[in-house]
């Protein structure tokens, strides 16, 4: 191998990297090493009753509006897993933008909306400040909007759940990374 192919190939290794970004490190600022994995995401509603129960543990009660309403409305999650090595200083983490792209494509089909940061805490989710504090090892998550189902294809040419790619630009310390997780699909609505 000539030592510009060898380049090239090293190069390209680089750039695949790049691309899918989970396990990212980043040293901010405040040099604070931080690794975030986007370890799960549900697709399947938004649900903004002032009576649901905190996301990630499951179906809650309709919005009082939403249409079709049958008593039950699954949120739209996704869990990031954070942990950070010793350092001086917490360092401040925060969702810049959320898109579901289509797998097969990589055409985006929609940008979604953050909300509600939780922490999991022992045996239930609390609210989190969004800061990632030294030797923090951490489970995250948040609700997240939903894609109009109605205009969204989620069927195959032969009639299988069609899946998607969701990429997350998070913020951490200043330095903006890409998280990515393949092989999502719309949840199956809750029975009711």
């Amino acid at each position: 191998m000539t030592r510009l192919a060898l380049l090239a190939s090293f190069s390209l290794t680089l750039l695949a990297g790049a691309c899918n970004d989970n396990g990212l490190q980043s040293i901010g600022p405040n040099n604070l090493q931080v690794a975030a994995t986007l370890s799960s995401v549900a697709l399947a509603s938004d649900c903004k009753s002032a009576d649901e129960p905190p996301a990630g543990v499951g179906a809650s009660p309709c919005a009082p509006d939403a249409p079709g309403c049958g008593g039950f409305c699954q949120q739209s999650s996704m869990q990031i897993d954070i942990s950070a090595a010793n350092g001086p200083n917490a360092v401040a983490f925060s969702i810049v933008k959320v898109r579901i792209l289509d797998e097969q494509t990589g055409a985006e089909l929609y940008t979604l909306t953050s909300r509600d940061p939780q922490l999991w805490l022992g045996d239930a989710y609390l609210v989190w400040d969004e800061l990632i504090r030294p030797t923090a090892q951490l489970k995250s998550t948040y609700k997240l909007s939903a894609p109009d189902w109605s205009t969204v294809n989620t069927r195959d040419s032969l009639g299988a759940a069609k899946t998607f790619r969701v990429e997350v630009q998070v913020s951490i310390d200043g330095v903006t990374r890409t998280l990515v997780l393949d092989g999502v699909s719309q949840e199956p609505p809750v029975a009711t």
